[in-house]
């Protein structure tokens, strides 16, 4: 009987000695990142582990809409935390149970455990989502030790995300369909607010589309057309419609230059590339009865800097100016 008694204390102390090496009052996180990806695609799911101080094993499930996505594979990708880890997985009915295992414990680390590989159903709309729940997270130290014995041990859930095609610019504004939906940074999707509208050029009505405003770092998404970006004198609308750089004091559509030519005179401007440029003239700015006429037209894409020589300037005075259309 003493020799019994003294064999189980022997072993309830170095059980003790191996989970005290965990850091006590610590927080293990194992979390699910945002997945996303197109109808009939495979995408990715990431799952993330704070820390990994004293962990040699992990086992969690994730439950999926099985309906929505199908499991083809859980990756531990070369350089995260997880290829430290061996990995194997079992998938059945929308339920996903994923193990990393090692002979030790890390002596510290974060981040990245592994992706989880969906196929997500080709009749899937693009910009709905399903849940990834995370549940039945378990760590283990080198030994087996429970880490949730001493320390807090949670879980964090997250969605998956059908995706719109890269390839497809439905309302034709320059920005692919899953360029508008990812504009705030994520695969949630809601249009007009935080994203732009795949079937609005010009979701916020400002009369600039909204790939032109993404280009020249403007706010699709808000209506500045009347403000003066760079302060050149052009408003943002203006230069849209001219094509000019509305964040460049030097890009604006002028005239810089007159001057005569031996075959009448010669009118230098610039402007941008991909609006409609008219040369006009009028003898008179005063009365209403003249109306400004064109002397030249340029099609985009134009040279953003260019000249007219105007033949029938010769022996009268005339006023110029430059005019704009898209």
């Amino acid at each position: 009987m003493i020799m019994r008694t003294i064999t189980a204390t022997w072993i309830l102390i170095l059980a003790l000695a191996v989970l005290s090496s965990v850091a006590l009052g610590a927080t293990y996180e194992v979390s699910m990142g945002e997945g996303h990806g197109e109808p009939g695609q495979i995408g990715m799911a990431p799952v993330y582990l704070n820390s990994a101080t004293e962990v040699a094993s992990i086992e969690f499930q994730v439950n999926y809409d099985a309906s929505f996505l199908t499991v083809v594979g859980v990756t531990n990708p070369a350089g995260s935390l997880g290829e430290a880890f061996g990995v194997d997985y079992e998938a059945e009915d929308g339920r996903l149970i994923v193990r990393l295992f090692r002979m030790d414990g890390l002596v510290s680390g974060s981040g990245l455990l592994c992706n989880i590989q969906f196929q997500v159903n080709s009749g899937a709309e693009p910009a709905l989502w399903c849940d990834l729940a995370m549940a039945d997270a378990g760590l283990a130290t080198q030994y087996g030790g429970n880490v949730a014995w001493l320390n807090s041990v949670s879980q964090e859930n997250n969605k998956f995300w059908t995706l719109f095609s890269a390839g497809v610019d439905s309302d034709g504004d320059g920005l692919s369909d899953y360029e508008e939906q990812m504009a705030n940074g994520s695969a949630d999707y809601d249009p007009g607010v935080t994203d732009t509208d795949v079937h609005n050029h010009d979701t916020d009505g400002d009369g600039m589309r909204d790939g032109w405003e993404t280009a020249h770092n403007l706010a699709p998404l808000r209506n500045d057309a009347n403000q003066d970006a760079d302060g050149d004198g052009m408003t943002n609308l203006e230069e849209y419609t001219a094509d000019t750089d509305p964040l460049d004091g030097d890009s604006l559509l002028t005239i810089i230059g007159v001057r005569t030519d031996p075959a009448g005179l010669r009118i230098d401007w610039k402007g941008g590339s991909m609006s409609w440029q008219y040369i006009q003239t009028r003898v008179s700015l005063v009365g209403t009865g003249e109306t400004w006429s064109s002397i030249h037209t340029v099609s985009p894409p134009t040279p953003t800097s260019n000249y007219v020589i105007d033949a029938g300037a010769a022996n009268s005075s005339r006023f110029y100016r430059i005019k704009a259309e898209r």
